[in-house]
C-alpha cells in the first residue's frame, strides 16, 4: 500500500485501487467500495483489520502485468500469488475484469498550507483532503512544514506533524521548508536532528526567487 518512511504517523491503510477493465475505459472502484471510503471519516480508526484477499484480477507492478490473487493482512499486502494459490484466507473481493493496484503516494501536497503570513490557509485540511485522496487511491501524501514566526522548524514541525497524526486518513510524512533566514537562525543545523529523531529525510528549499532563494554561500 506504497512506501512507508521513517517519518510517516498517519494510519495504515489498504484502499488498493482497482480498475475496471470495460469497453467504456477505465472506472475506479475501490477495494471495500464507497461504503469503505466513507468509513474514512473517523480519522486514525484502522478501517480494515481483518485479512481480505483480492481474487481474479490482473495486477500491475512496477514492471509487469499478470493474473494473480493478494491477500492483504494488517493494511499491508502480505502474499501475491497466481490465482487460486494464495497460503492464506480472508475476506474475498471479487477483482474479475480489473486492473488491482498499489495505493498511489503524492509527493507534494499543501493540506492546511498557511498563507499570507499564517493569516489564512487553503481550503483543504488533513482530514478533508486526505479522504479524498482515499476516494481517489492515493493511499499516502507527504505536506510541508513552514517555520512560524518566533518558532523554530523543529518546533514547527513536531506541531504540525501532531496534527497531521490526528486528522489524517491515510499515511503521511512532512517535507521541512528550509526559511531564507535558515543559515543565519541555525534552522540548516536543525535539519540532521529532524532526519536523525523524525525520519525526516527531504526538505524544500527555494533556489528560483532572489527575495526568498539559498545561495552557495548557505550550503
Amino acid at each position: 500500500d506504497g512506501i512507508r518512511d521513517s517519518s510517516v504517523t498517519g494510519v495504515q491503510t489498504c484502499a488498493l485501487p482497482i480498475y475496471h477493465r470495460g469497453r467504456d475505459g477505465p472506472g475506479l472502484r475501490h477495494l471495500r467500495g464507497r461504503d469503505a471510503a466513507r468509513r474514512l471519516d473517523r480519522p486514525r480508526e484502522r478501517f480494515v483489520t481483518e485479512p481480505i484477499v483480492v481474487l481474479n484480477g490482473r495486477v500491475v507492478t512496477a514492471s509487469d502485468e499478470f493474473e494473480a490473487d493478494v491477500r492483504i493482512v494488517d493494511g499491508k499486502i502480505e502474499e501475491l500469488a497466481p490465482r487460486g494459490r494464495l497460503s492464506g484466507t480472508g475476506e474475498p473481493i471479487d477483482a474479475d475484469g480489473c486492473y488491482v493496484i498499489p495505493g498511489g503516494i503524492d509527493t507534494h501536497t499543501h493540506f492546511e498550507n498557511p498563507t499570507l503570513m499564517f493569516t489564512t490557509a487553503s481550503i483543504d485540511d488533513f482530514h478533508s483532503g486526505t479522504v479524498a485522496a482515499a476516494y481517489g487511491g492515493t493511499t499516502t501524501v507527504i505536506d510541508f512544514v513552514k517555520t512560524e514566526p518566533e518558532s523554530t522548524i523543529t518546533e514547527c514541525f513536531e506541531r504540525r506533524r501532531e496534527v497531521a497524526a490526528s486528522k489524517c486518513a491515510v499515511d503521511f510524512a512532512l517535507h521541512p521548508v528550509v526559511p531564507i533566514a535558515a543559515a543565519e537562525t541555525g534552522a540548516l543545523a536543525e535539519l540532521a536532528g529532524l532526519a536523525e529523531r523524525h525520519g525526516a529525510m527531504t526538505w524544500k528549499f527555494f533556489i528560483d526567487r532572489k527575495s526568498t532563494r539559498l545561495n552557495s554561500s548557505h550550503t
